[in-house]
């Protein structure tokens, strides 16, 4: 019944606390060159890479004993917008204000492929969907799929009226969810030889709301967006120009969020403060903050998580640091960008989981994840 539901979830609560507070041993900040725009983790290894306001990208080794800079690559004449890890680790994906494209091969720098027209104006997002397939969204809303060493887009979407602010990856089902700063997403289907790739696009909110990161979860069932003003709002699976349902999350803002496991997100406000959220077993599936992991003391631009789930990364805007926050146990894997499985046969049974001339604007993205097979298309 619903009180054994809450009494549950009230319980994972605490163990979660618990387990993120009992392992306080971390990484010491890692210092920037340049004011640091996105941060992604290597797959695998204990490993960060970093893009900044010069356009350049640097790759950090880090251990709880030391930090080291091991790459670095004066890539993009504009700031990099995002960066991303390729999903094998072996390269590094970068996209900047001046609308263009590098692979890097990691870790030897060598560039695989260059596009520097990749759009007309400055690119905000990447994300590699398939071995060869990239997607990227632009500040006017346009969102391009690439398949690599290919001079034109397979696709094009012009369907957002504001930049394109992240991309999630279903790989089992082929959908590309793009979330944007006009308060919609988009669901595509790139996989398929169809006509029209475009499933659907949520209503556009008329200024009235940001989304500003998009996570699916269970599964596919779920798709979650952050809202620039602290708020989520969830989709159900083949209702996305439905009405969402919101929720506050205690922070006054929004900057980025990082998929943790099918029902928990951590979320990091532009204010510093980073926490988790876990979204309850019953039926109207609500979200609870379960735990603060810290607070940056400063404005943050991006978050990351490291592959084995032991840290989240913050990177800040105003002390140029990456400063890295301890979870624990709780969410340790082997590869925490897959999916983890749950086991909730019994009650109370933890859920085991494995800125440059013009101020520049920054914004965040992300990675795409492995996916248990979803739902058939509706």
């Amino acid at each position: 019944n619903v009180d054994e539901m809450a009494s549950a979830d009230a319980i994972r609560n605490k163990d979660m606390e618990k387990k993120v507070n009992e392992e306080p041993l971390k990484p010491r900040p890692i210092e920037c060159k340049e004011v640091p725009f996105s941060i992604n983790c290597h797959p695998e290894e204990d490993v960060i890479v970093v893009g900044d306001v010069s356009g350049a990208i640097e790759v950090f080794e880090y251990s709880t004993k030391e930090n080291k800079s091991i790459i670095r690559l004066e890539a993009h004449d504009g700031a990099i917008q995002s960066v991303v890890f390729s999903d094998d680790g072996k390269s590094i994906i970068s996209v900047s204000s001046e609308g263009s494209l590098i692979i890097h091969e990691y870790p030897s720098g060598k560039v695989i492929w260059e596009k520097k027209n990749a759009h007309s104006t400055k690119i905000f997002s990447v994300i590699q969907a398939t071995e060869d397939i990239i997607a990227t969204g632009d500040e006017n809303g346009q969102i391009r799929v690439w398949k690599i060493n290919k001079d034109e887009p397979l696709y094009e979407f012009d369907e957002h009226g504001d930049a394109i602010s992240d991309f999630d990856y279903n790989d089992s089902l082929g959908f590309l969810y793009a979330s944007s700063l006009d308060g919609s997403i988009s669901v595509m289907d790139i996989k398929q030889k169809l006509d029209d790739q475009l499933m659907d696009i949520s209503e556009i909110s008329n200024n009235e709301k940001e989304y500003v990161s998009v996570v699916e979860l269970q599964v596919g069932e779920k798709t979650l967006c952050a809202t620039s003003d602290g708020h989520f709002e969830s989709y159900s699976y083949g209702k996305w120009h439905g009405q969402p349902q919101r929720w506050n999350t205690g922070l006054d803002s929004i900057a980025s969020m990082v998929y943790l496991t099918e029902k928990n997100v951590c979320c990091v406000s532009d204010s510093g403060r980073i926490a988790i959220f876990h979204m309850s077993s019953d039926a109207h599936a609500k979200f609870h903050q379960s735990t603060v992991v810290g607070n940056h003391d400063g404005d943050v631009q991006d978050l990351a998580l490291a592959s084995d789930g032991q840290y989240v990364v913050t990177c800040g805007i105003e002390d140029n640091l990456l400063k890295f926050w301890s979870l624990g146990s709780m969410f340790q894997t082997k590869n925490a960008f897959t999916k983890m499985e749950v086991n909730e046969e019994e009650e109370g049974e933890e859920e085991e989981e494995e800125e440059g001339e013009e101020e520049e604007k920054p914004i965040q993205k992300r990675k795409a994840r492995e996916r248990a097979p979803g739902k058939e298309p509706p």
